[in-house]
């Protein structure tokens, strides 16, 4: 449901009734669920899910971070034979203009 709507609405009458049933159903402020009625009698929203405080499987990280300096060096820039490299082309310098070309 990105961005979804279920809606029952009346204007003059009574709302409809909604019956949801599902392993897993996430609240969220861009969603709706709706049974009103404008004018009349709200009809019922009824959602059998079962509920889990998600705050139980937080994990509480340990504070404070590591001095870069006081770890031993494990690597020296001396010790690579060959290093790699990055470059960003365009299609000013022949870039193909899809990756579909890339195949070709």
């Amino acid at each position: 449901m990105d961005n979804g709507r279920i809606v029952a609405q009346a204007h003059a009458g009574r709302g409809g009734n909604i019956r949801l049933t599902s392993d897993n159903l996430l609240k969220s402020n861009n969603r709706l669920v709706s049974a009103s009625s404008r004018l009349g009698i709200d009809g019922d929203v009824e959602i059998d899910s079962p509920e889990i405080n998600l705050d139980d499987f937080l994990v509480v990280l340990p504070g404070g971070y590591i001095d870069n300096a006081k770890l031993p060096k494990l690597c020296h820039i001396e010790d690579l034979n060959e290093l790699s490299t990055f470059r960003v082309q365009t299609v000013r310098d022949g870039m193909p203009m899809t990756p579909d070309s890339f195949q070709e």
